[in-house]
């Protein structure tokens, strides 16, 4: 499926069922603060084709994204065109706490997801939980780049059992470029969360050396017993 029209996208995606293949024709913005949902048992291969998909709301306290992916769906997305293609997403209402009640993301994964080279997913908005991709899943990064402004990456437990990150090249850039939350504060609890990085880089855009951690962890009181991390390269 091509799709030309944000109506289109939402239409080819949000309807699915099964395998599906869409292309897009055209660079689209997302209006009326929609989200393209990848529902349960559907897998979606999104050819970006060189063009930009992007959105600002005003999300007034609530969460917010341009790609949701549900727990049991799958998302690939690859651009198979000479040039670059932006996911470019910003909430003018974005949360300031310090400890998020909501997040606005450009992607939410619950489900399973993989972004290819040459495509750049950007987070525009200054809150605390602000993520280019919020990985609640299982996320692969083939090669792209993650951008953010205070955070690139969440890699949280919620409602998965086996959360997995898997860095295979790219970049992954913000103040502080990712972070692995553990959400409960009940010690007896070790959520599995693994995180694996073959290539790619890390970098943190604060001009101070001080507290720019690359990838940062905090527990809220949970075991880290089953929390694992392997560099193998990059």
């Amino acid at each position: 499926v091509i799709v030309r029209h944000e109506n289109r996208l939402a239409d080819a995606v949000n309807y699915a069922v099964g395998d599906v293949n869409v292309v897009l024709g055209t660079d689209i913005t997302l209006v009326n603060q929609k989200s393209v949902t990848i529902a349960n048992n559907t897998a979606v291969t999104l050819d970006l084709n060189g063009y930009d998909l992007t959105s600002a709301v005003d999300n007034n306290g609530t969460a917010a994204a341009i790609i949701v992916v549900k727990p049991n769906a799958s998302l690939n997305l690859v651009n198979n065109a000479a040039e670059v293609a932006n996911l470019d997403f910003v909430a003018s209402d974005p949360d300031l706490n310090n400890i998020p009640a909501y997040a606005t993301n450009t992607i939410t994964c619950e489900g399973t997801l993989a972004i290819g080279k040459n495509i750049v997913v950007k987070n525009n908005s200054d809150g605390g939980a602000s993520y280019a991709v919020d990985a609640k899943g299982k996320f692969t990064l083939n090669g792209g780049t993650l951008l953010g402004n205070r955070c690139a990456l969440r890699i949280a437990k919620y409602n998965q059992d086996d959360v997995q990150f898997t860095m295979n090249g790219g970049l992954v850039q913000a103040q502080k470029p990712a972070w692995i939350q553990l959400p409960n504060n009940d010690a007896n609890v070790a959520p599995k969360i693994t995180v694996v990085i073959n290539d790619g880089t890390f970098q943190s855009t604060k001009e101070s050396s001080a507290d720019n951690d690359i990838l940062y962890t905090y527990p809220y009181g949970n075991s880290h017993a089953n929390t694992k991390t392997t560099i193998n390269g990059g």
